[in-house]
């Protein structure tokens, strides 16, 4: 996404905890035609870090915010430690969910009096099937984004503003290592399944 923006001239902020591989992406931006390309260190699990990241980054309004950060881990429940199976979906939500939700929020007055402008919510396929085997604690928090911004859309033109669009893009699977080692363990526990309902 951030080399397509960077294609139309954009000028670009790009705020992660991986400092060190943002900025790689940032240089690539500026090959492809970026205006410019800022990288901010944040921790989207941390309130006051996205408030801070809206004051130092937009002082003056957005054109398009994409929220696209996202916290995998893959991790079966422990059904002999609930505190654990509690502690994980907390851990995911409040970066995969609370994060939207505070970016959202500051970014909101900056962008509800700029004509035309987007937030885009990058969710997941995961949020309306869970693959099966350790994904809960993610499809769920995807899940809470869904609804969240689909109650936003509705309630700012309820109460009147015709800016910014709201959008929610649902991702497919993405070959990367993460997922590659859940469908894996997935298609296992799949033929284990089956192993013991035929045997």
């Amino acid at each position: 996404m951030a080399h397509t923006c960077a294609k139309q001239g954009a000028h670009l902020i790009l705020a992660s905890r991986d400092v060190d591989r943002l900025s790689k992406v940032s240089e690539e931006c500026i090959r492809l035609g970026a205006a410019s390309a800022r990288v901010i260190a944040f921790d989207a699990s941390v309130t006051d870090d996205c408030e801070r990241l809206v004051e130092e980054a937009f002082p003056d309004g957005i054109d398009l915010l994409i929220l696209n950060h996202a916290w995998s881990l893959w991790q079966h429940m422990d059904f002999g430690n609930p505190r654990a199976n509690v502690d994980l979906v907390k851990a995911l939500a409040a970066t995969n969910y609370f994060g939207y939700v505070a970016i959202a929020q500051f970014a909101l007055p900056r962008m509800t009096n700029v004509p035309g402008s987007k937030l885009l919510a990058v969710s997941s396929a995961a949020s309306f099937v869970p693959i099966p085997s350790k994904t809960h604690a993610y499809s769920a928090s995807k899940g809470a984004i869904n609804n969240y911004f689909t109650a936003l859309r509705s309630q700012l033109r309820i109460a009147g503003y015709r800016s910014p669009s709201v959008t929610l893009a649902f991702l497919g699977a993405i070959n990367t290592e993460d997922f590659s080692v859940v469908v894996k363990d997935s298609l296992i526990n799949k033929s284990t399944v089956s192993a013991e309902s035929t045997g």
